[in-house]
């Protein structure tokens, strides 16, 4: 489920009263203060680095809602120091820093404490899997990397922090696009992702189990951009068909209980009993939930669905042979 969230709103645990840390560079100077070093707490105030890194973040919502967050943009519209180059390794240091042995208040457990809350503690990119990782939507790279291609002044900035599942994050790897349409969509900054776009359809065949088909259905509104953009994710990250394997697995775990309903309340409950499972998931995980959509096709193929159901027998009982009685067999 690509969906947009709301950016993280982040607070200070070490003051009493809790003030909120600014959305641009707050959660940055939250980790200077608790474990820079002395050198780039110096190079830092020295250089202006808080100032020139505020108008960077007014600059990466700008282009991250325009969807232009890709190299030749970013070098267009905003000059990183050298300082940056010669201090990364201090950067880095911030991350690790804040990320080992972190209690639980500290900004970056809020941010992953948020997306238990929000997003059901599921992988911003796709809502398919639980989160696992904290993806860098822009790369901070390690120490030997090229800082033309890397970002590691970004490497604690809240904004630039994405709760991602394994699967998500080894598929993204460290790529910025080179274009507009190849370009990884940001889900603080892409309000058009609350739009319906996504569909699901189930096909029954004689003996076999339905299968669910995930298709694209992009709203009239939408610009030439979003609609390759949102085509080219979809398949670098292969979430269509991640979609199909989960929907498939979710229909056998509740295959029971879709049988019992049938049986003891009939065909017009379950169809009431699916439109609102899909309604209550629609309220929290939004329009384009694989689990969301999988209930509606269900729903719409009712009839077809009722008929499957009474002709699939449940997986036998597997009979328990007591260990004792084994020798029993071998007389």
């Amino acid at each position: 489920m690509m969906r947009y969230l709301d950016e993280p709103k982040l607070y200070n645990p070490s003051i009493k009263y809790q003030p909120k840390l600014c959305s641009d560079i707050g959660l940055f100077e939250y980790c200077v203060n608790r474990s820079g070093s002395k050198n780039l707490l110096y190079q830092i105030y020295t250089n202006d680095i808080y100032t020139d890194l505020k108008i960077f973040s007014f600059k990466y919502r700008l282009m991250a809602s325009a969807g232009t967050l890709y190299y030749s943009r970013i070098k267009k519209h905003h000059y990183f120091k050298e300082f940056y180059n010669i201090n990364k390794s201090d950067f880095l240091e911030l991350y690790s820093k804040n990320r080992s042995k972190i209690h639980r208040n500290h900004p970056i457990q809020q941010l992953m404490d948020l997306c238990k809350d929000n997003n059901n503690n599921q992988c911003y990119y796709c809502g398919a899997k639980d989160f696992e990782n904290i993806d860098h939507f822009l790369p901070e790279g390690n120490i030997d990397s090229n800082f033309d291609l890397f970002f590691p002044q970004l490497c604690v900035m809240s904004y630039n922090l994405v709760p991602s599942c394994g699967t998500c994050n080894r598929k993204k790897l460290k790529h910025v696009g080179k274009y507009v349409t190849e370009t990884f969509i940001h889900p603080y900054f892409s309000s058009f992702l609350n739009d319906n776009f996504l569909n699901c359809e189930t096909s029954f065949r004689y003996n076999n189990e339905p299968t669910f088909s995930y298709t694209v259905s992009y709203p009239n509104n939408w610009l030439l951009s979003q609609k390759k953009r949102v085509e080219w994710q979809l398949d670098r990250l292969d979430i269509l068909n991640r979609y199909s394997l989960k929907a498939s697995s979710n229909l056998k775990k509740n295959l029971l209980e879709y049988q019992e309903i049938l049986k003891i309340d009939g065909i017009h409950a379950l169809k009431i009993h699916l439109d609102r499972r899909a309604r209550s998931i629609a309220g929290y995980l939004g329009l384009n939930n694989w689990e969301r959509l999988m209930y509606l096709s269900l729903s719409n193929n009712i009839h077809r669905f009722s008929i499957y159901l009474r002709n699939t027998a449940n997986a036998p009982t597997k009979a328990y042979l007591n260990p004792l009685d084994i020798n029993k067999l071998r007389n």
